[in-house]
């Protein structure tokens, strides 16, 4: 049977399969960095192919199929959509964030009460497992499903966006959702503050460039066009800033 392995070799052996994992985790990490820019990009097509490729290999993690809606949906794929919602749902049976868009999902093939009961399920589990949700990600999920739900949009910022920021600064959806519940009280001093941050954290993103407009709108016409032509640049098709621009074509 041969001798007992070393203490050394054992160690060189945990290295080795460390380092491969490591490897393995920033190749995946790279993958989705570029299925996101495209979807960024508007290359939805490209996007989709990436993302459904790792859904189809069954990788555990969640990040690949809501990618894939994003992509669905974008696109008024909702049937597909559905059937890639329920598949995720199946697999993945602790997620809020998919429930979140699954919300959406079923109200856009029209099935409002399986709308109202992907809601319902995430009181449910969060009830149920508190501890469960409270990586910064979940904290802005949350958030955003208590301002749906009629929470006071103060304790939302405080409970869960501020320490989403505090515990991961770095989290370009942590700024972005303050940015957004800023702009919709009005408060533009603090959406200009935090999409700033959001712009430094994902530069190549559209839709921080169309917070930056929205956010300068009524002080900035200068800080507006910039913003509305690098959200365009990267994206020509940006949905949000071509209807940015309607509005003031309009006015």
């Amino acid at each position: 049977a041969g001798d007992p392995p070393t203490r050394l070799s054992r160690k060189l052996l945990l290295v080795a399969v460390f380092s491969l994992l490591c490897s393995f985790g920033r190749s995946h990490a790279a993958e989705y960095a570029i299925a996101e820019q495209l979807f960024f990009n508007g290359d939805f097509k490209g996007s989709a192919a990436l993302a459904q490729a790792e859904v189809d290999r069954g990788v555990w993690n969640e990040k690949w199929p809501l990618l894939l809606l994003r992509c669905q949906m974008a696109t008024g794929k909702y049937s597909e959509a559905e059937v890639t919602y329920e598949a995720a749902r199946e697999r993945f049976k602790n997620s809020i964030a998919l429930r979140m868009i699954g919300h959406d999902v079923y109200n856009f093939v029209g099935k409002t009460e399986l709308a109202g009961q992907q809601y319902a399920e995430i009181v449910q589990l969060v009830q149920r497992a508190p501890w469960r949700y409270s990586s910064s990600s979940d904290r802005v999920v949350l958030g955003r499903f208590l301002l749906k739900s009629g929470e006071d949009a103060r304790d939302v910022l405080e409970l869960a966006y501020d320490r989403a920021k505090k515990s991961n600064p770095r989290l370009p959806a942590a700024h972005v959702a303050t940015a957004e519940l800023a702009l919709d009280k009005n408060d533009f001093a603090e959406a200009a503050k935090s999409v700033e941050r959001a712009v430094e954290l994902q530069p190549n993103n559209p839709h921080v460039h169309f917070l930056t407009a929205r956010a300068w709108e009524s002080s900035d016409p200068e800080k507006v066009n910039a913003a509305v032509d690098k959200a365009l640049d990267l994206n020509p098709k940006h949905v949000p800033t071509l209807l940015f621009q309607v509005d003031h074509l309009i006015d």
